[in-house]
């Protein structure tokens, strides 16, 4: 197709405009359809926007009439100078986006800049006939489309998602309440509206359309999503129909059913069907959006979006779904039967009481013309009716198949990746990917290290060490006692989890920015990555060599951080079983495990004084140098008031269960030699107060012998000296280390040597032998 000659019948035919159209226009137009169909280099482009620019200046300077005023003259009167300001706003950091179908998107961009000329160009009365005439058409070919041409739609086309949610809402208060279209918000004060959408969906959407209608926050009802039957992402069905059915015992009106094919986080598909006929039973709206919805274009249709098609009013994204930007959203919905009345319309002439269909959308055609968008947003169609033209049906089902295989090849090669889960894998076809790691697995270790851990599952693949991807022979033909050694690794904590895959996600969204993938946070999961190529690929263009590429990343990047994970989750597993050593969880930071050490006196004990936490942050420290010095991988770990020992980073070929054997062996010796001096330590202190304790007596044997009249201060001096006391030397006490025995020092200075009661006898005997 000519472009360049299909614009100007748009514009010479369509519009009836005259053929001599002003060159800037023409620049303009020439400029965008070679810009789209890629028919010049970057330096082609820079002469044309240079010619433009002149152009644009040299029709400027025509059309200045007269002399500028001082206001003037004080701004940007010369264009020039306007535009170089425009350019210094305009910092660019990255390459413009752009996507798979370039010219469809340049195509759209164009339209808009159409649209504006045909704003100002056209008489009011040609501008409503090309706006109905656009509308109609665009409407017919989207219908034609999706293969909706059977049912009676009309479309509603907008820049804001949430515009399509008022104009839903409006569509189904007049059907529901026949006098809203007259009375207003007056018309429900007895039995107030209820719109009804599950905990997944956009809630932010759904209440800012009810701010627009004047409807209280109250009016939106959240569903809960499924908890034991179907997906956790989906609206749970039977909570629904008793959210209704109490709604209407309490005599409020339930008006509406927002379902989601494709849900905004995870991407499944509610259980369209039976929300249907919970909708024909109870008289309800049906509505129903979501990314799934761009599979009705395939030629082979998902069976669970078939009850879309009976949908009383949907929301398409072409410009999302077939990789163009700048298009609009689109609401297709049931029309309204307008109603003509001889006056202004009110409670008396409206709604009329026959020749009314039965279920029909009574709108005064006055109240009609006021719904109906105004100004541009009325030429907002041309995008989509000339994108859908120049593209074509295949080209735009290519482009949505082309997204699903994106996605299927993700899954694919996800699952090969050690390490890696793939959350809540829904039964349809997905188009949503949502991906964590989450470490776990399988590991072999001495029956020592694991005896109360179970055998691992027959015919499951275990991992033979840290970060292996190798898989062991059929469990069933294994030697029993091997079997017995292979225990299941538990995956790791949440929190630990969340940290992981922000620095994964993190550091691939650096190096692959096309392939698109983001983090959610979901409430039971936690922190995930996700991929939605339908969302990226109009602004990244995603291939498959940019899926591949990511995915061989996300593998090196697993295996180097695997082991250290999987120690992790081996560390607390084979330590809950020892009392002096426990596991310290510091998610925000990246190691094999924080143990702490702990006396087994204390090991009972819930909660420690200031001056015993002192005591215990002074043995991890001792026993972390004490590490430190025979394996590097050890070193000493301060967190607030903790202090602990903590296991580095491991490689992928690290032996875990020697790794534990050491631990639990030096821990061991650490014990004993701790144990053995606060023993020491312990005995030394009674001898000593012991020793204290026997001299204290013999003073006051001595004191109660020599009378108390000798220790009386004048008294006493007289004494001594009529009568001397008989001198005596005050005996010694000595401390065995290995009896734990006090005895006096006089057989010390006796033999010149320390002796026990037993060999004391035997040192008199050698000495009557001399």
């Amino acid at each position: 197709v000519d472009i360049s000659r299909w614009i100007g019948l748009l514009l010479v035919v369509q519009c009836r405009l005259p053929c001599s159209a002003s060159n800037i226009t023409v620049a303009c137009f020439e400029l965008g359809v070679k810009y789209f169909c890629d028919r010049m280099d970057q330096a082609e482009l820079n002469a044309c926007v240079q010619k433009w620019l002149e152009s644009l200046l040299q029709l400027g300077s025509e059309h200045q009439d007269g002399p500028a005023s001082d206001s003037l003259t004080a701004g940007f009167q010369d264009l020039s100078v306007a535009l170089e300001n425009l350019s210094s706003v305009m910092k660019l950091t990255e390459m413009p986006k752009t996507s798979l179908r370039a010219g469809g998107t340049h195509l759209a961009v164009l339209a808009r800049g159409v649209s504006s000329y045909l704003h100002i160009s056209l008489e009011p009365r040609d501008l409503q006939r090309v706006t109905n005439l656009l509308s109609k058409q665009t409407t017919k070919r989207l219908l034609a489309l999706f293969r909706l041409s059977e049912k009676d739609l009309i479309g509603c086309y907008h820049d804001d998602p949430r515009d399509g949610l008022v104009r839903v809402f409006q569509m189904a208060l007049c059907k529901i309440y026949e006098k809203y279209a007259v009375d207003g918000l007056s018309a429900l004060y007895l039995k107030p509206p209820v719109i009804y959408i599950g905990d997944s969906g956009n809630a932010l959407d759904c209440l800012h359309a009810c701010s627009r209608l004047g409807l209280p926050m109250s009016s939106v009802s959240f569903i809960p999503c499924n908890t034991v039957f179907g997906s956790p992402h989906t609206m749970d069905v039977a909570a629904l129909d008793k959210h209704i059915n109490d709604d209407l015992t309490e005599g409020k009106t339930p008006l509406l059913v927002l379902a989601y094919a494709g849900t905004p986080l995870a991407g499944h598909i509610e259980n369209l069907s039976r929300v249907r006929e919970i909708c024909t039973q109870h008289g309800l709206w049906f509505h129903v959006t979501g990314h799934a919805l761009s599979s009705l274009i395939l030629p082979v249709e998902q069976v669970e979006l078939s009850p879309a098609r009976e949908a009383d009013s949907l929301t398409l994204c072409p410009g999302t779904w077939f990789g163009l930007l700048s298009c609009p959203f689109v609401t297709l919905h049931r029309p309204p039967l307008l109603v003509e009345t001889e006056s202004i319309p009110s409670s008396a002439n409206f709604p009329p009481k026959t020749g009314v269909p039965e279920g029909s959308i009574l709108i005064p055609k006055v109240s009609w013309a006021g719904i109906q968008p105004q100004g541009l947003s009325s030429l907002l169609p041309l995008s989509i009716w000339l994108c859908t033209q120049y593209l074509g049906a295949s080209a735009l089902m290519e482009t949505v198949s082309y997204c699903s295989n994106l996605t299927q090849h993700m899954i694919s090669k996800l699952e090969s990746i050690t390490g890696i889960k793939i959350l809540d894998t829904p039964a349809h076809k997905p188009h949503v990917v949502l991906f964590k790691y989450c470490g776990g697995g399988q590991v072999e270790l001495p029956s020592s290290l694991s005896p109360s851990a179970p055998p691992a599952t027959p015919n499951h693949p275990s991992v033979e060490t840290a970060g292996s991807d190798e898989v062991k022979a059929d469990s069933s033909t294994q030697d029993p006692e091997m079997r017995n050694r292979i225990v299941d690794v538990p995956l790791l904590p949440k929190a630990s989890a969340d940290v992981v895959n922000m620095m994964i996600a993190k550091d691939l969204y650096r190096l692959f920015p096309k392939v698109g993938v983001t983090t959610l946070k979901l409430p039971m999961a936690g922190i995930c990555l996700k991929f939605d190529p339908i969302n990226s690929f109009p602004e990244h263009s995603t291939s498959v060599e940019d899926v591949d590429a990511f995915v061989n990343a996300l593998k090196n990047k697993v295996t180097s951080i695997h082991p250290t994970m999987l120690a992790r989750s081996l560390i607390e597993t084979t330590l809950k079983g020892q009392p002096n050593l426990r596991c310290l969880d510091f998610p925000n930071f990246f190691a094999s495990g924080f143990i702490q050490y702990v006396p087994t006196l204390w090991a009972d004990k819930t909660e420690l004084t200031l001056e015993e936490v002192n005591k215990l942050n002074k043995m991890n420290v001792e026993l972390s140098s004490f590490l430190s010095h025979i394996d590097p991988v050890y070193s000493l770990f301060q967190h607030g008031n903790f202090t602990c020992i903590m296991i580095k980073e491991l490689s992928a070929g690290a032996n875990i269960h020697e790794l534990m054997n050491h631990l639990l062996s030096e821990t061991k010796k650490y014990e004993e030699n701790k144990t053995f001096l606060e023993g020491m330590s312990e005995k030394i202190r009674k001898g000593i107060e012991a020793a204290q304790l026997d001299l204290s007596k013999e003073k006051e044997m001595k004191e109660s012998q020599e009378g108390i009249l000798r220790h009386v201060p004048l008294v006493g001096s007289v004494l001594n000296w009529f009568s001397p006391p008989t001198p005596t030397t005050p005996e010694g006490r000595a401390f065995h280390l290995s009896s734990g025995k006090i005895e006096t020092t006089s057989k010390t200075y006796k033999y010149k040597m320390q002796v026990e009661g037993d060999a004391t006898s035997n040192a008199e005997d050698s000495k009557v032998k001399e």
